[in-house]
């Protein structure tokens, strides 16, 4: 079953999925490939790697927040790490 999503991809995302699509269809002349099927390929065959990706995506005052509510922490030592 086909599912659709909306995206919003960065600058730099979007330059990339372009650069790929256009790579895949230059000299295909037995028919083409579009940006979901790039799209595609990438998720089913692509690793990625979470803990970076949740480095990336962390929102610093939810996590100290945290650190905080916990009784047996040491900030310092927390807000070091």
């Amino acid at each position: 079953m086909k599912k659709k999503i909306q995206i919003v991809l960065s600058d730099e995302s979007w330059s990339a999925l372009e650069s790929l699509t256009n790579e895949a269809n230059e000299g295909f002349v037995n028919g083409t490939i579009n940006y979901s099927d790039v799209v595609n390929e990438l998720i089913a065959t692509g690793k990625i790697d979470i803990r970076g990706l949740q480095a990336k995506h962390t929102n610093i005052r939810k996590s100290l927040g945290l650190m905080a509510s916990q009784k047996e922490i040491d900030i310092e030592s927390a807000i070091k790490d």
